[in-house]
């Protein structure tokens, strides 16, 4: 991961830039609200989590994993 990105702030930022709700982003990746934050407080993510959520968002969050494969992505 790039230095000084922390992967669950830039998911909360993206989740706020697109206008939809922490509920609704609850709802697409199939969790409780409440784990929503809990994703928000994270530095790192797995892979699988991380191409759910760049699809719900419509971002590639992975691009700040240097290591990440596009094989990886199993969703």
């Amino acid at each position: 991961m790039s230095k000084g990105v922390h992967i669950g702030e830039l998911i909360r930022q993206k989740q706020k830039e697109s206008g939809k709700t922490v509920v609704w982003f609850a709802d697409k990746i199939n969790c409780h609200r409440t784990n929503v934050y809990k994703i928000f407080a994270k530095p790192h993510l797995n892979s699988l989590q991380l191409a759910l959520i760049s699809s719900v968002l419509d971002y590639n969050f992975s691009s700040h994993y240097p290591d990440y494969k596009e094989s990886d992505k199993k969703v």
